[in-house]
């Protein structure tokens, strides 16, 4: 092999380790959406930090119930999720490096996992609402910044267009039957699957150590911390 040859092969090497360092980085993204979306139902009283979907149509249904009360525990998750994108993205703005950019939600969501878990559990019902309505603020950093594998879109937070997404390429296999077009939906659908597996996850490690198993993101957030700076 010589020099040519060589830097070739050391070039693609190179391409294929940053190709499965990126896969684990969304692997990991998508258990810290199910986790806290698992964490926050398991600890805060069957309460979904991550779905909105399900807090914009509640508003709809109280109000015609005349129900205000339960129409506003609906609509403040939901601000609080859109304040958290805002943030979010005019910090992207600001920074103007998307790997700086990224750096700083990381290490922002380890603060903040780090705050909510030194909440009770049994506590004040200002302070129970307060840490519910982080989870729900920080899950739109964790959206914002996460949601794309390479040239796919895959929503770190909300897997109803995930679904989709895998219908479609699903789809796709059938129609052109070719191994690339399989590979990708198994790709798709592994990294999928880490978001019910980050929920199992919550469900296990809250029923032991409670409140304090949001944590456990802190330590991924970590991991994902040192894989974004690895150089290959």
């Amino acid at each position: 092999m010589n020099f040519i040859e060589r830097k070739k092969f050391i070039v693609l090497i190179n391409k294929k380790m940053e190709k499965q360092k990126d896969i684990l980085f969304h692997m990991l993204s998508m258990s810290i959406g199910g986790f806290i979306n698992a964490y926050t139902f398991y600890t805060r009283n069957g309460f979904m930090a991550n779905n909105q979907t399900s807090n914009i149509t509640k508003v709809g249904i109280y109000l015609s119930l005349e129900n205000f009360q339960d129409m506003i525990n609906a609509l403040l998750p939901m601000l609080s999720f859109l304040i958290g994108s805002i943030l979010a993205s005019l910090i992207k703005i600001k920074i103007n490096d998307e790997k700086e950019w990224i750096n700083f939600i990381i290490i922002f969501e380890i603060v903040i996992f780090t705050l909510i878990g030194l909440v009770p559990i049994e506590t004040t019902y200002i302070l129970n609402e307060i840490s519910k309505l982080t989870c729900s603020f920080i899950s739109a950093f964790h959206l914002t910044a996460f949601r794309n594998l390479r040239d796919l879109t895959i929503n770190s937070t909300i897997c109803t267009g995930n679904i989709r997404t895998l219908g479609d390429l699903i789809a796709n296999a059938i129609k052109y039957k070719t191994l690339n077009h399989l590979k990708i939906v198994f790709l798709y659908f592994i990294v999928l699957f880490f978001f019910p597996l980050g929920a199992f996850i919550a469900i296990k490690i809250s029923g032991v150590i409670f409140e304090k198993s949001i944590w456990a993101c802190s330590v991924i957030c970590f991991i994902k911390l040192y894989l974004k700076n690895k150089e290959v």
